[in-house]
């Protein structure tokens, strides 16, 4: 307990001083840390407003599962980081805020009988092969899975680390998975929402 007490302690002081030098505008570079599966759409208009309003400072964005995000948070390594699951920072000590909150959809390959009907329940999707995210990549996924549909026990065949390759297993055909509307911004060739 007293090493993580510790680590909090200073993990503050140095927030707190980096917070400080930030609106001194001794800050060059702001290190911002995102998912490309969450808020796609929202992290250009946040970047331009940024830019607005601290127009010297540079932005430096890296392309991060949620995992690698919250060990470059602690480490120092980025400042903000878009981690798109809320669950992910439990037992972590890092804080975060919801800037938003999406429809779920099924993703289903475009060839699918199921991608043929105009709506489908999540019961559906019970005895289809299931593409979820990695657990050490993507920390929690399973109990946001749960709260989703508690009675959703889905057969899964691929846990990918990154949503780029969660979308091309789709298409190829290897299962569905579930995904927030706002993912429809990404490149999907050959699957449906």
């Amino acid at each position: 307990f007293l090493i993580d007490a510790k680590r909090l302690l200073a993990l503050s002081t140095e927030s707190i001083e980096r917070a400080r030098r930030f609106s001194l505008g001794e800050v060059e570079r702001f290190r911002i840390g995102y998912t490309a599966g969450f808020d796609y759409h929202r992290l250009p208009a946040t970047l331009a407003a940024f830019h607005r309003v601290c127009p010297n400072v540079k932005l430096s964005l890296h392309d991060m599962t949620c995992a690698e995000q919250m060990r470059g948070l602690e480490r120092g390594e980025i400042d903000l980081g878009f981690v798109g699951m809320p669950d992910a920072l439990t037992g972590t000590g890092l804080q975060g805020e919801c800037v938003g909150s999406y429809e779920l959809l099924a993703v289903l390959p475009e060839g699918s009988a199921l991608a043929r009907k105009s709506a489908i329940v999540i019961e559906d999707l019970e005895d289809v092969a299931f593409i979820g995210l990695n657990t050490r990549e993507y920390p929690h996924y399973d109990e946001w899975m749960r709260r989703v549909s508690p009675a959703f026990r889905p057969r899964r065949v691929q846990t990918p680390d990154r949503f780029s390759v969660l979308l091309n297993s789709v298409a190829a055909g290897l299962g569905v998975a579930l995904m927030s509307d706002q993912n429809r911004n990404l490149p999907h060739e050959g699957v449906v929402f």
